[in-house]
């Protein structure tokens, strides 16, 4: 298996922290060597994410970016990725033409299920973040109803913390302009709800929730979303 060299330009540029390692790994190596092991790592599991990826571009996209970056060894039309376990021997245009469609349909078919698989795992992450928040801003109350200022303190904190995961979590900030405003604004639901419990004297008589309960919702939370961030893997 064979990518372009303008894949490994997007991969530095554009891809995930593995994918950039590799792409200055391979650029050391030379020969049969840098063949090989272009090869290998394609067919691995960071290799299937760099193609899924790069079929994620855009068609006019990609054709620019390899007509910028050209490279010799590829002939003229090709997607960038040259799978060549598919090629047995000399083939007649119809046989290329339905190899190429089968390749198409699979990659999108691939592509598709990612995309499911990778809702799923924002989903659950965004839940998980909403279920701690909303715990530790109840913690807070409860600390502060016992007369335990460190418990509260050490609850604001907590709940300060779980804010800004939240917020880069459910909002998505794309520019750090954003992600000040997505952060400010679960800030404020966070302090809003600590002043909320202080206008009020501490009740120590009133009956403090049970504690393993916070725990086992956030424990399900986390579970559901470690399980969707393996499946994506």
């Amino acid at each position: 298996m064979r990518a372009h060299a303008a894949v490994w330009i997007y991969a530095q540029q554009y891809g995930n922290p593995y994918p950039k390692a590799y792409a200055c790994k391979r650029s050391k190596l030379q020969g049969i060597n840098k063949v090989e092991s272009d090869s290998k790592w394609l067919r691995g599991r960071g290799g299937m994410r760099l193609r899924q990826a790069w079929f994620l571009v855009p068609e006019a996209r990609r054709n620019a970016l390899m007509l910028d970056t050209p490279d010799s060894s590829f002939p003229n039309g090709t997607n960038g990725i040259i799978d060549e376990r598919t090629t047995r021997g000399r083939r007649t245009t119809k046989t290329a033409t339905a190899e190429t469609n089968e390749s198409s349909t699979s990659s999108v078919e691939n592509n598709s299920q990612f995309r499911l698989k990778l809702s799923a795992m924002t989903r659950a992450r965004t839940h998980f973040h909403e279920i701690t928040c909303k715990e530790k801003q109840l913690r807070v109350h409860a600390e502060y109803n016992r007369g335990s200022l460190v418990g509260a303190l050490t609850a604001t904190i907590e709940s300060v913390r779980s804010a800004i995961l939240l917020a880069h979590a459910a909002d998505s900030p794309s520019s750090a302009k954003d992600a000040f405003v997505a952060v400010c604004s679960r800030l404020t639901d966070v302090f809003a709800s600590v002043l909320g419990a202080t206008k009020f004297a501490p009740e120590p008589n009133d009956d403090p929730p049970c504690e393993e309960y916070p725990k086992t919702r956030i424990h399900k939370a986390e579970a559901k979303f470690l399980d969707a961030l393996r499946d994506l893997q």
